[in-house]
């Protein structure tokens, strides 16, 4: 890999600098820009950055210093490229950036914000040609990742809902390799 992966440190300044200049449709932290990141080299060729900062802020911060706005824009470079070249060379390296919290002494996975990502990163695609045996795929993140499937994450035993969090990952490598194909016109079959 060219570079690498970000530094814990390097992923919370990040964290830092979205609760710092982020209005309410802004992502909101370094899972959710990862999603969103993820979905956009998933499905799109290629993406300008102009486009990129729109959908991560709305309305363009104004940076207290030229420094800030640099390294957060390589930072974000920087780990856009380490998404691709996981996804597209080391698969089996590829791990989404979720959250984490500890109740009652247990760390407890947070997917909600990568997933809130990935589907806003769907959403600026405009795809919606998705074949009809990779919607489960997209489904298993869109469960995670839109507000209105709270109820039934609610509903879900403790054994399903661990069983969705481990679809997740799959299901990005499935629809990954799909739009890789399609975006190159190899056949699909």
């Amino acid at each position: 890999m060219n570079q690498g992966p970000l530094s814990e440190d390097e992923i919370e300044w990040i964290d830092e600098v979205l609760a710092k200049y982020g209005i309410p449709d802004s992502v909101i932290d370094a899972a959710e820009l990862d999603g969103l990141l993820t979905a956009l080299l998933s499905m799109r060729d290629s993406f300008e950055s102009a486009e990129l900062w729109q959908a991560l802020w709305g309305t363009l911060p104004e940076w207290e210093s030229d420094a800030e706005r640099i390294r957060f824009e390589a930072l974000v470079y920087q780990h856009r490229q380490d998404i691709a070249e996981r996804l597209e060379f080391y698969p089996t390296q590829f791990e989404p950036l979720f959250g984490s919290d500890e109740v009652d002494n247990r760390e407890i996975v947070l997917v909600e914000e990568w997933c809130y990502g990935y589907m806003r990163g769907v959403m600026l695609t405009h795809r919606d040609d998705l074949p009809e045996e990779l919607r489960p795929a997209l489904a298993v993140i869109a469960l995670h990742g839109i507000e209105e499937n709270i109820v039934t994450i609610n509903q879900m035993s403790p054994a399903a809902y661990l069983d969705s969090i481990d679809q997740i990952k799959p299901a990005v490598l499935s629809l990954y390799h799909y739009w890789l194909r399609r975006n190159s016109g190899q056949a699909l079959h």
